[in-house]
């Protein structure tokens, strides 16, 4: 078995908003699974996200999953989430 120990481990990917104007027409995810393709062309192998509580299903739906608990962010709560690439 090859090991790639060049490979960098984790990429955040940090405040991604779309206006509401703009929701529900697949910007999110475009944004987000260029941010994705990005990191892996990069050589990360994984990508962490603070979701807010409210977005964890649209993440989840990216085959993103929960890591930890719900924590106090400046503005919003925050929830930890992780994606292997």
């Amino acid at each position: 078995m090859a090991h790639d120990f060049a490979r960098k481990v984790v990429c955040v990917i940090g405040r991604v908003v779309v206006l509401p104007e703009y929701r529900r027409q697949g910007i999110g995810t475009m944004v987000e699974k260029a941010c994705e393709e990005w990191a892996e062309d990069l050589g990360y192998s994984k990508v962490i996200v603070e979701s807010r509580e409210n977005k964890v299903e649209f993440y989840e739906q990216m085959l993103y999953e929960v890591r930890g608990e719900a924590v106090e962010g400046d503005t919003f709560r925050c929830i930890r989430m992780e994606k292997d690439l």
